[in-house]
């Protein structure tokens, strides 16, 4: 089972999600290992079993770990295809999308805070024109990587599942049961309570199993930024927000991909 997703937008959530449902709910034992331990990240080089620790690649552990495994890759469907066309039915792939507006904010602000993806120390509107506009985003272009996607999931229907972002804001647990459905995890109306509130945004803020980055405010306040929905307003001139406007109509909509901004 693969975790599919641009960056900064939602990924660790509904990683955590996931891993509940794969493991009947049960929050303590979901406490008691670091998240990359539990769903590690396929392409990365990170800490490992905890914040603390020196970063190392995550593919040799992937490699070792014992069936179902749960995964996360920001990578195109190109690196996967083969495999989870072999796979068939039995690998399942979730792709959480947010609106393109309000992921480009929280990865300007998240780009700002992580020296591994550059050293940008400009305003929003240096980082949307040198780094979206010319595509020198880190895992590509936000266009690129979910029509990949969704050309994927038009030919594979049953294997993958787009989530969007908005609606687990609006109604977290009737996303949550969505997604259990797909996977074939059927859950009780108390294992659905205990997942809402483990994975509640102040929650997993606080959570040292699931916050990737050294304890202190500072990183857990850029990972964790606000998880809301419209900041985007606070940020985006006329002309940037039309811009996208066009992207989506000319990229997204021809093909039938949906974007929601509330």
């Amino acid at each position: 089972m693969i975790i599919i997703s641009v960056y900064i937008s939602g990924t660790t959530w509904l990683q955590e999600i996931t891993y509940l449902l794969y493991h009947g709910g049960d929050t303590e034992k979901a406490k008691s290992k670091f998240l990359y331990q539990r769903f590690p990240f396929v392409e990365a080089t990170l800490p490992l079993t905890s914040a603390a620790d020196p970063p190392q690649p995550h593919f040799p552990y992937v490699l070792q770990m014992d069936h179902p495994r749960l995964l996360k890759t920001h990578l195109f469907s190109k690196f996967f295809a083969k495999a989870l066309q072999v796979c068939g039915d039995g690998a399942k792939v979730i792709v959480p999308i947010r609106n393109p507006k309000d992921t480009l904010v929280s990865y300007f602000h998240f780009h700002k805070f992580n020296p591994v993806l550059g050293d940008f120390t400009g305003d929003w509107n240096q980082w949307f024109s040198s780094m979206f506009v010319r595509k020198k985003l880190m895992f590509g272009d936000y266009f690129d990587f979910y029509e990949s996607w969704w050309e994927f999931k038009r030919a594979n229907p049953d294997q993958v599942l787009f989530v969007n972002y908005e609606d687990m804001r609006r109604d977290i647990s009737k996303s949550i049961e969505e997604i259990a459905e797909f996977l074939g995890k059927p859950i009780s109306e108390d294992t659905l309570a205990d997942i809402v509130a483990h994975t509640a945004f102040s929650s997993m803020k606080h959570n040292d199993m699931v916050c990737p980055s050294p304890s202190g405010d500072g990183p857990r306040d850029v990972f964790f930024r606000k998880g809301c929905v419209g900041d985007w307003k606070n940020y985006f001139s006329e002309s940037q927000s039309e811009l996208v406007d066009s992207l989506v109509k000319e990229r997204f909509e021809a093909i039938g991909l949906t974007i929601k901004y509330e």
